[in-house]
């Protein structure tokens, strides 16, 4: 894995395998994960967003902050494999299965200094 950091954002994806394999060898990403922090520059904003074409599917995710502190979110569909969508803050988590053609959808709220874990998987 590799992580590149954006904008406050972090991200780490599945790397692809060595230049030496052959295309058949070579198969999409069946997960995948970003790491979201608010950083000194973002505080001020209220709330994060992206939506990504990834595993076949499309993926948004994200935080927002609320009264009751940063929401953090993970929507992800597929519309021929089921699939699952889960977020990760502070001690709680939420995971959430989708079949095929249907959006799963977690979320979860922590305290807004918490940093956010978001996560896509394609189930086989």
């Amino acid at each position: 894995m590799f992580a590149t950091a954006t904008a406050g954002l972090t991200t780490a994806a599945v790397v692809a395998p060595a230049a030496s394999a052959s295309a058949a060898e070579l198969q999409p990403a069946k997960s995948g994960m970003v790491v979201l922090n608010l950083n000194s520059s973002l505080r001020s904003a209220s709330d994060e967003t992206h939506t990504e074409d990834v595993g076949g599917g499309s993926w948004t995710y994200g935080f927002e902050l609320t009264s009751g502190g940063k929401r953090c979110f993970s929507y992800y569909f597929h519309g021929s494999k089921m699939h699952h969508a889960t977020v990760r803050i502070a001690n709680a988590e939420n995971k959430a299965y989708g079949f095929a053609g249907q959006t799963a959808k977690a979320s979860t709220t922590a305290g807004a200094a918490y940093t956010c874990k978001a996560y896509w998987s394609v189930d086989e």
